[in-house]
């Protein structure tokens, strides 16, 4: 896990040192550095680094969902499920899509404070939708195995959309351009990273569990 958690640290503390440089300071260059650090900019190193640990997952699911299915185990589809479900959700990482919808859903003039970024609704009714269609599926997990796939949920949602909510309240009275709201997208991209983190954890442990893997490329 720390092989995971520690990259992230790095790239947060970058991140929120440019942001006091940028907003304490009036450097917001720094020979493009800044930017290139920013948790809350596009296409640079923390985006590649959330997309790629995403990505990660996907694989890892994948892999898990191959080795029930040879198995005939009806549980393939639901870690099949889950590596699309992360493919999407890396793709999105790497594209901002999701942010496309905050535009459209403003202009309905209904949404409060705490919903000014309008992504956070279709991402709560899909995890919704998800956390009852697996309810059953997580009960299956072992034990241990269970623990860590909920704490990770736990700490990715809480960062996707718990503080993503109020560091949206804080755009909507204060704007983006301050260091106030910097630290509040670095706690959420924080959480979204090491739950990613976690999750990865569970999914090797999940392997462990599986016995021995072997791939076989070709004929």
């Amino acid at each position: 896990m720390l092989v995971l958690l520690l990259p992230a640290a790095a790239l947060l503390a970058a991140s929120l040192a440019g942001q006091v440089l940028k907003y304490g300071f009036n450097h917001d260059h720094v020979f493009g550095l800044v930017n290139l650090f920013d948790v809350d900019g596009e296409m640079n190193l923390p985006t590649w680094y959330s997309a790629a640990t995403l990505l990660l997952a996907a694989a890892l699911l994948a892999i898990i969902g191959r080795v029930h299915s040879v198995r005939r185990d009806g549980d393939a589809r639901y870690w099949f499920g889950l590596a699309v479900l992360f493919l999407c959700v890396s793709t999105d990482e790497a594209s901002f899509i999701h942010e496309l919808l905050n535009p459209a859903l403003r202009q309905t003039r209904f949404l409060p404070a705490l919903l000014f970024s309008g992504w956070v609704i279709p991402g709560m009714a899909l995890t919704v939708v998800v956390a009852t269609l697996y309810a059953g599926f997580v009960r299956r997990l072992s034990p241990a195995v269970r623990r860590w796939f909920v704490l990770a949920a736990i700490l990715y949602l809480g960062g996707a959309l718990g503080v993503e909510m109020a560091s949206a309240a804080h755009a909507f009275h204060y704007g983006r351009a301050n260091l106030a709201y910097a630290v509040w997208t670095t706690v959420e991209e924080a959480l979204e990273m090491a739950g990613v983190a976690v999750f990865v954890y569970a999914l090797l442990r999940q392997l462990e569990t599986e016995g021995p893997v072997a791939f076989r490329i070709g004929d």
